[in-house]
C-alpha cells in the first residue's frame, strides 16, 4: 500500500509514517491550518495553528517568549520582611515566625538559634550528658514511665525544653520510650503530671 501526500494526494518515497512528499508540501499544509498572529510578549508577528488559538494557547512565538511574560506577571506586592536583613519579600503562606530572603539570612538565623540553645545546662553529646541520663535512669529506672517498655535504651526527655528555659533538674526531665518520646515532643506540657495523663 503506497502513502499519499496529505497535502498534494501525490506518492510519498521512503518510511510509512512520513505524511508529506517534501518540506514545502509539509509547510503549505500548515500555513492553511495556522494564521498570522502577534507575539504578546515581543509583539513580533508569527504563524499560530487555528487549533490552538481556539484552545486559548498559541500566544506566544517562542517558549523563551513565554517565560519572560509569566515572569513579569509573576512579579506580586512584598507583604512581609526578611528576619535577618530586614529586606521586603513576598511569601505565599505567612504562618511561620521568621522569613528569609536568601540562603545566607537562613544560615545566620539558624546560627542565632544555635546560640540561644547552647546554655551552659544543655551538654551536648559527650561523657557529662551520659553521667545526667545514667542518673536519671538510676532514680526513676530504666524502663520508660508510661508503657513500661524496657527492651531497648529509652530517652530522658525535658518537659520544659533547655533553649525554651528549662533546667537539668529532675523535676524537669522523665524517661520515656522512643515512640512516646517523639510524641512529648510534639505535646507542649509543663508538669510531670500533665504529661503522664495526656500521654
Amino acid at each position: 500500500m503506497n502513502n499519499t501526500c496529505n497535502n498534494c494526494d501525490g506518492p510519498i518515497n521512503g518510511s510509512r509514517r512520513r505524511k508529506f512528499c517534501s518540506n514545502k508540501c509539509a509547510n503549505d499544509w500548515h500555513n492553511k491550518k495556522s494564521i498570522k498572529t502577534e507575539c504578546k510578549s515581543c509583539g513580533k508577528l508569527f504563524q499560530a495553528r487555528i487549533k490552538e488559538l481556539t484552545r486559548g494557547l498559541g500566544r506566544f512565538c517562542s517558549l523563551s517568549c513565554s517565560a519572560q511574560y509569566s515572569n513579569k506577571c509573576r512579579k506580586r506586592e512584598p507583604n512581609t520582611f526578611c528576619t535577618s536583613c530586614n529586606k521586603p519579600i513576598y511569601r505565599n503562606c505567612l504562618k511561620f515566625k521568621t522569613y528569609s530572603c536568601s540562603v545566607e539570612c537562613r544560615q545566620i538565623l539558624d546560627r542565632k538559634n544555635r546560640k540561644n540553645c547552647s546554655t551552659n545546662k544543655y551538654f551536648g553529646s559527650g561523657p557529662k550528658r551520659k553521667k545526667f541520663t545514667d542518673k536519671v535512669k538510676e532514680k526513676y529506672g530504666s524502663s520508660c514511665e508510661i508503657c513500661k517498655w524496657s527492651k531497648a535504651r529509652c530517652d530522658v526527655h525535658h518537659i520544659i525544653p533547655l533553649c525554651k528555659g528549662g533546667t537539668n533538674d529532675y523535676d524537669n526531665v522523665i524517661v520515656l520510650c522512643p515512640n512516646h518520646h517523639r510524641i512529648a515532643d510534639t505535646i507542649q506540657i509543663t508538669t510531670r503530671k500533665e504529661l503522664k495523663k495526656k500521654l
